[in-house]
């Protein structure tokens, strides 16, 4: 055996003994990455749980490759290798985190368990019965009586080894109360800016096709992309190419924007000696609020994919920066066209 694979023999064995001896479940991160083309396909992920001193710890699961066609049970499946590999079974995750594809919803469903919800609503209801029944039998008793103590209220070992049983019983039985998959909160905000800025048309205006249309003549022109690469790198110092929308990119037109908006000078000296159609200042107004209006989601996106952003600081991030656009007046006449695409899809879905 090679040094290497001595190596990674005992890394393995390391890593099983850790997960072995955490504290915790394990809350599990899951994505699928494929090739370009549809050739090859893969699942990986994260593992998180506390270790034996207390300390929260990430640890990669690693990569399992698996058929490109791959529907709910065979996503389960090769997940399940993925932990099998370190010594993970079903029963120590505590929650699956993943995006929105139906096979990762099918496979790890949402869906509470309605008989064990119907069961927990009935034992609440029991137990405040109960405990109306003793508020009143306590109300009658003169206050001035006694109390008397008696042997029953000494301690049976048999009684409260048979009442962890119980408890632990209950634990298995209501597990089903709890979500097996938690949808991935950076790719949900991804959702609500393609909800509200492609369904509401807002990124289907002729402005926004106008700039894609530009965008799509460099990116067909060799020519055209060499010269705009040294052009940006004489006034930026490096080399910068124009990005397109891809249904896979979050916030996708905001990167968009954002790069055209900081070489748009360029772009336009070279779109002129082409013969092909520039962005005028008009035209420019419109994307400015654009880019404006989606600067806080987008870069709450950012934050949210940060190793270093807990689940409490985003929160409160998500919460302050969308209230700040919020209240504010803008989009305000001064940002551009924005207010009128925005105002004209309000008065359309009405």
């Amino acid at each position: 055996m090679s040094i290497l694979n001595q190596e990674h023999t005992r890394l393995m064995e390391s890593v099983k003994e850790l997960l072995k001896n955490s504290l915790s479940k394990k809350s599990i991160v899951l994505d699928i990455w494929t090739t370009p083309g549809m050739k090859e396909s893969y699942i990986g992920g994260n593992a998180y749980f506390v270790d034996a001193d207390f300390k929260i710890r990430k640890l990669f699961l690693g990569l399992v490759e698996m058929p490109v066609g791959h529907n709910a049970i065979v996503v389960r499946e090769h997940a399940g290798k993925l932990l099998t590999n370190l010594g993970i079974q079903e029963s120590d995750v505590f929650v699956v985190i993943t995006d929105n594809a139906s096979n990762f919803k099918r496979a790890y469903s949402e869906a509470l368990n309605e008989k064990n919800l119907v069961d927990a609503e009935s034992d609440e209801l029991d137990e405040d019965h109960e405990n109306n029944e003793e508020v009143e039998e306590v109300e009658s008793n003169d206050e001035d009586d006694e109390v008397e103590s008696n042997d029953e209220d000494e301690i049976n070992d048999d009684e409260v080894q048979n009442e962890l049983q119980e408890v632990e019983a209950l634990e298995t039985e209501y597990n089903g109360i709890y979500p097996t998959r938690l949808s991935c909160a950076a790719h949900d905000l991804s959702l609500v800016m393609s909800t509200v800025f492609e369904k509401k048309s807002i990124l289907s205006s002729s402005i926004i096709k106008m700039t894609k249309k530009l965008i799509s003549r460099f990116k067909k022109s060799h020519a055209a992309t060499k010269s705009l690469a040294i052009k940006t790198k004489e006034v930026l110092s490096k080399s910068l190419v124009l990005l397109l929308p891809g249904p896979t990119r979050w916030a996708g037109h905001f990167y968009m924007i954002n790069r055209l908006l900081k070489i748009v000078n360029p772009i336009n000296e070279i779109a002129l000696t082409k013969g092909w159609e520039i962005l005028e200042e008009r035209h420019l107004k419109v994307l400015r609020g654009l880019h404006a209006l989606m600067k806080p989601v987008a870069d709450l996106l950012l934050q949210s994919q940060s190793e270093e952003m807990g689940i409490s600081k985003y929160s409160v991030s998500l919460n302050t920066n969308l209230m700040s656009v919020f209240e504010s007046d803008f989009p305000s006449r001064d940002k551009g066209g924005c207010p009128t695409l925005l105002s004209k899809n309000v008065r359309t879905s009405n």
